[in-house]
C-alpha cells in the first residue's frame, strides 16, 4: 500500500466514524469502483445497486475496498444518508462555456451572501459547497433555475469527491481553509428557491395568471356588501403578500371566505376566481403551479364552509372606500348608537402635557456605558455586518468579556456584567462551540462566566415580539412581558439578539413597522434597565458598493435610526491585504461606530482577526476535530516597524548607486534595491506589500522623490531618487 493510499484509507475511516458512508471511485474519471449487482434471470445489471448506493460506514468493508485500490477516491454520497447537500460552481474548461464562480458571485451580489459552509477546492479550480439536508426541501441533482449558469447541483442521487482525494494528474481535493472545518450550514431560502424553481408553466397556467379579478357586481342588500368587500379585501392581502407567507395567506382567505360561501353570500366560482387572480399577481401560481394553489384553496374552502358566518346588522353605505373599512375581523364592531348624548360623563384626556420642573444638572444621572462606546444601559445598539465575516464571533467574545471582566479585545469593562445571548439561528451547540473555543484561547475558568452568562438556542425557544395580523403589524405583548420579566429576574445587563430579522414575523421594509418593533426594544431596555445589543444583516450590495455603513442594514431605515449606536462591519478587501501584508484576508475584519455615517480610514478602524482554535473533541483516531474561530484583536502594520537608522542609510545607498524606476511593473523596479538590502522575497505578496508600504512613505515625508528621465531607449519614464534633504 502505497504511503498516500494510506492516507486516503484513514481519511476514508475518519469520514465513516463521523457518520459520512464512502464507497471508492477511479482517479482517472471519478466513476465508481464498486460495480452494479447483476439480476440473475436476465445478467443485466440492476439499477440503483453498484457505485454510491453501496457506500457504507462498516470499518471492515471501507478496509478491504482500500486495501484492494489504495490510490482510490473518496466518494461520499449526498443526501439524507450523509445529512448533506452540495452545490459546486465550476470553473469553464473552454471558452464560451459559462463561469460557475462568476455567475454564483453575481446571484450572491443579487440575493445575498452564502453564508460559511464546509467547502472544498477541486483540482479544477471549482469548489463544492456543502449544506445542511432539509427534509422539508429535499434536493436532487436538479438544477432549477442555475441551468446553463455552470453551477453544478448534487443532492440525492450523486455523490461528491472528497479531501484528500487525488486526481490521476497529481491535482487534489482539499479543504478550504481550516476554521469550522465540519460546520455544514443552512442553505438560505433564495439558494433553495432557484434550485427547486418550477419549470415554465404550460399555456393553461399562463392564462390563469393573467385572469382579471371579478368585477364587483351592484348589490341591494347590505349583507351582498359585506360580502362583497369581504372579498375584494382578501383578494388584496393576498395580492400583496410576498414570498415566505403566500400560501399561509392563501389558505387564511380561503378560510375566511368559506364561511361566506356556507352563509349563502358568496359563490364558490367567484372565490376560487378571485383568490387564482391573487396567486397570479403575487407570483404563487407561477412558481407552484395551478394544481396546488387549488388544493390550497379547496382545502381552505371545505374548512371553512363547517363553519357558516353570521353576518351582523351594520350601517354599509354604498360608496364607502373599503379600504377605510379595515379587515373583515373589524365589520362585526358595531356602530354608536346616537341619541344619548351627555348622559355620561366627559372623559378623561387621552393624552396630558407634563409640566416641567428645572433641577439640579449635578443629580441627573450619568449615562450607563457597560461596555466601551458601543453599549448603553436603557438604549438599542445595532450591529451592522455583511454574513459570514465573524460577527457572531465576535458577539460571542464580547459576551465573555463582560461576563469575566476583562479586556479581552481591548476594552475593559468597568465590571462583571451578566449577558443573555440569544442566537436565533443557530442551534445551542454551535454556540457552545463558539463560547468554549473562546474560553480556551483566552483561558477562561468556568468561575469567570457561570451565573453571568446565559445562553438560548432560537431553535429551541424562538423569540417573535412582533407579528403581521389582518389589522398590520402587532407587538406580542405576553412575549414582551416575558422577555422583561426574565431579565429582572436574573439581573441581566445586556441582551444579544442574533441576528435581528429573526425576532419578528413583520416586513422589513415598511418604515411604520420596523420603528415599532425598534421603539419596543427601547422600551424593553428601559423596563428591564438593560443595554440592548441588536445583530443586523446588511441588504443586498452593488458590486460597486463596498463599504459597509448604517445606511447598509437590511430593510427599513427607521430601524437604525431608532438605535443609540449602529456599528459596521467590514471584510478586510484583497487591496487591503495587499498594503498591511496579509495572506487570507478572509481573515480579518474591521469595525467602526457610525451613526454619523462617516468612515476612518481602513488603518484608523478597529480591526480583528479570527484565530482557530482546535476543541479537542476528536477521538484519538479520527484526523480532524472541530476547528472554530476565535476574534482576536489585530493592529495594522506600521510600515517602519523594525526599521532603524542604519538600515533606512543602507537602503539609500543602493537606490542611489543605480537608476531605479518608479513603475512597479518595471524590471529595475526601486522596489527591488529595497528588498536586497533588507533580505525581503518580492516573490512573497506580504514581503512585496511592506517593500511598497515603505516606498510610499519615505515618498509622503520626502526622503524620496519622483524625477523625468530618459530610460536606456531615450523614452522619459519617472525614477526614483534619494532627495538631497535626505543625504
Amino acid at each position: 500500500m502505497t504511503i498516500h493510499g494510506n492516507m486516503l484509507l484513514r481519511a476514508a475511516l475518519d469520514y465513516a466514524e463521523r457518520g459520512f458512508p464512502v464507497f471508492p471511485c477511479r482517479p482517472t474519471d471519478k466513476s465508481p469502483l464498486i460495480p452494479r449487482d447483476m439480476d440473475p434471470h436476465t445478467g443485466k445489471p440492476i439499477e440503483k445497486s453498484g457505485g454510491l448506493y453501496k457506500a457504507t460506514t462498516d470499518a471492515q468493508q471501507i478496509t478491504t475496498w482500500w486495501t484492494m485500490w489504495p490510490n482510490a477516491m473518496i466518494g461520499v454520497p449526498m443526501g439524507p444518508k450523509a445529512g448533506i447537500w452540495a452545490i459546486d460552481p465550476d470553473a469553464p474548461e473552454e471558452i464560451g462555456e459559462p463561469d460557475g464562480r462568476e455567475n454564483l458571485a453575481k446571484l450572491q451580489l443579487q440575493h445575498g451572501s452564502l453564508p460559511n459552509t464546509h467547502t472544498h477546492l477541486t483540482p479544477g479550480g471549482g469548489k463544492h459547497m456543502l449544506f445542511r439536508w432539509r427534509s422539508d426541501k429535499p434536493i436532487t441533482n436538479r438544477e432549477g433555475a442555475l441551468k446553463r449558469k455552470g453551477i453544478n447541483v448534487r443532492g440525492e442521487g450523486g455523490y461528491l469527491i472528497f479531501p484528500p482525494s487525488q486526481y490521476f494528474t497529481g491535482k487534489s481535493y482539499e479543504f478550504e481553509e481550516p476554521l469550522d472545518s465540519f460546520h455544514f450550514a443552512d442553505a438560505p431560502e433564495w439558494l433553495y428557491d432557484l434550485i427547486l424553481a418550477q419549470p415554465e408553466p404550460k399555456i393553461s397556467e399562463r392564462a390563469l395568471a393573467t385572469v382579471h379579478r371579478p368585477e364587483r357586481v351592484s348589490v341591494s342588500s347590505e349583507h351582498s356588501a359585506y360580502a362583497e368587500a369581504a372579498l375584494e379585501g382578501e383578494i388584496d392581502r393576498l395580492s400583496t403578500t410576498y414570498k415566505g407567507g403566500r400560501n399561509t395567506q392563501l389558505n387564511n382567505s380561503a378560510v375566511s371566505l368559506g364561511t361566506l360561501v356556507a352563509a349563502g353570500e358568496l359563490s364558490e366560482s367567484r372565490v376560487i376566481e378571485g383568490l387564482m387572480s391573487g396567486c397570479g399577481a403575487n407570483g404563487l401560481l407561477h412558481e407552484d403551479g395551478a394544481s396546488r394553489c387549488m388544493a390550497t384553496i379547496k382545502s381552505g374552502l371545505n374548512y371553512g364552509r363547517q363553519h357558516p358566518r353570521s353576518i351582523p346588522q351594520r350601517d354599509y353605505r354604498s360608496g364607502v372606500d373599503r379600504h377605510l373599512l379595515g379587515p373583515i375581523a373589524d365589520y362585526s364592531k358595531a356602530a354608536i348608537a346616537p341619541g344619548n348624548e351627555g348622559a355620561e360623563p366627559a372623559p378623561k384626556p387621552a393624552l396630558v402635557a407634563t409640566p416641567y420642573k428645572r433641577v439640579d444638572p449635578k443629580t441627573i444621572p450619568l449615562r450607563d456605558w457597560v461596555y466601551g462606546s458601543l453599549l448603553i444601559r436603557k438604549f438599542v445598539t445595532a450591529t451592522v455586518s455583511p454574513g459570514g465575516i465573524g460577527k457572531s464571533s465576535l458577539v460571542t467574545v464580547e459576551a465573555l468579556a463582560m461576563t469575566s471582566g476583562r479586556g479581552l479585545l481591548g476594552i475593559a469593562p468597568k465590571r462583571r456584567m451578566k449577558v443573555w445571548l440569544w442566537n436565533l439561528e443557530d442551534p445551542q451547540e454551535e454556540t457552545a462551540r463558539k463560547i468554549e473555543a473562546a474560553a480556551l484561547h483566552y483561558g477562561l475558568s468556568e468561575d469567570e462566566t457561570d451565573g453571568y452568562l446565559f445562553v438560548n438556542s432560537g431553535r429551541d425557544t424562538p423569540l417573535v415580539m412582533a407579528k403581521t395580523t389582518r389589522g398590520g403589524a402587532a407587538i406580542v405583548a405576553p412575549v414582551v412581558d416575558a422577555l422583561v420579566e426574565q431579565c429582572k429576574a436574573n439581573e441581566i445587563d445586556v441582551i444579544v439578539i442574533d441576528p435581528f430579522v429573526s425576532s419578528h414575523e413583520v416586513a422589513e421594509n415598511d418604515n411604520t413597522f420596523q420603528d415599532m418593533i425598534i421603539k419596543e426594544w427601547g422600551r424593553v431596555a428601559d423596563r428591564a434597565n438593560i443595554a440592548v445589543h441588536l445583530v443586523d444583516h446588511t441588504r443586498k450590495m452593488g458590486g460597486m458598493e463596498a463599504e459597509v455603513t448604517t445606511e447598509s442594514a437590511r430593510g427599513a431605515k427607521a430601524k437604525t435610526d431608532g438605535c443609540r449606536v449602529v456599528r459596521a462591519v467590514n471584510r478586510m478587501t484583497e487591496e487591503e491585504a495587499l498594503r498591511a501584508g496579509v495572506e487570507n484576508h478572509r481573515l480579518y475584519f474591521r469595525t467602526f461606530n457610525d451613526k454619523a455615517n462617516l468612515a476612518p480610514p481602513a488603518d484608523k478602524s478597529d480591526w480583528f482577526k479570527l484565530e482557530s482554535v482546535d476543541l479537542g473533541n476528536a477521538p484519538s483516531h479520527l484526523q480532524f476535530g472541530d476547528s472554530v474561530g476565535v476574534v482576536a484583536t489585530w493592529e495594522w502594520p506600521d510600515a517602519l516597524e523594525g526599521v532603524d537608522g542604519a538600515l533606512v542609510d543602507r537602503v539609500f545607498e543602493k537606490i542611489k548607486g543605480g537608476r531605479w524606476r518608479d513603475s512597479i511593473q518595471a524590471a529595475d523596479w526601486v522596489g527591488f534595491a529595497v528588498a536586497q538590502v533588507m533580505e525581503l522575497d518580492l516573490g512573497k505578496k506580504a514581503h512585496k506589500a511592506r517593500v511598497a508600504n515603505l516606498i510610499r512613505t519615505w515618498k509622503a515625508c520626502g526622503s524620496l522623490v519622483v524625477v523625468e528621465a530618459k530610460d536606456g531607449k531615450g523614452n522619459v519614464r519617472p525614477f526614483v531618487e534619494v532627495s538631497e534633504t535626505a543625504q
